[in-house]
Parts: C-alpha cells; structure tokens; sequence
C-alpha cells in the first residue's frame, strides 16, 4: 500500500498499486488495470452528436438564406452572383455532409 497525502485537504489516502493483469478468461487483448472503467451510454453519445450536427445543419441552411438573398439584391453585379453562387453549392454539401453523418451515426449508435 502507498499513503498519498491529498494536496488540497491534507488528508492521507491509502492507495494500492496497481498491475495490468492479462485476463485469459475474457477474449483475445482483454485485461484489467484495477482502475475504474468508463463508460459512455449510447443515448448521451447520442444526443451530444444530435446537437452537433444539427448546429451545423442550422449554420448551413442560414448561410444558404443569407447567400440566396444576396444573390436576389445584388442580381446586377456578376463578380457578387458568382461568389453566392460558390457559396451555396458550399452550404449546400455542407448539409448533405452532415446530415449524412448524423445518418451513418445513428446507424452505428442503433447497433450499440
């Protein structure tokens, strides 16, 4: 055992060291530390992405609007038509990126 003394509270903790251990009984590569295991659940993963990328969805079809309005305003300057142009062919595979993702997402979460 190894006393380690919290810096903070100057409380002592015991604390035991600890040894990867091969665990032959669990499959190909497993082993154990003693350290606790995290783990994420699938529906938090879930939501986290879900907000992701409908942020990125929502900052995509903005972007479409703002370029579609300024193509319409400025509809006698070619040089201003051009760049909106440019910038919705980008928003638009923007948005097919990503809802593409949150599709391929949900798919490998659904198989969690």
């Amino acid at each position: 055992m190894i006393i380690v003394q919290n810096l903070v509270t100057g409380s002592k903790l015991l604390a035991s060291t600890s040894t990867v251990q091969l665990n032959p009984t669990a499959g190909a590569g497993s082993y154990t530390t003693g350290l606790p295991r995290v783990t994420a659940e699938t529906p938090t993963l879930q939501i986290i992405l879900e907000l992701i990328f409908g942020t990125i969805a929502a900052v995509a079809i903005i972007i479409v609007i703002i370029a579609a309005i300024t193509m319409a305003v400025e509809a006698g300057n070619k040089d201003t038509v051009e760049k909106m142009r440019n910038t919705l062919i980008y928003a638009a595979v923007g948005l097919i990126i990503s809802l593409s993702a949150f599709a391929i997402v949900g798919l490998v979460l659904s198989k969690l």
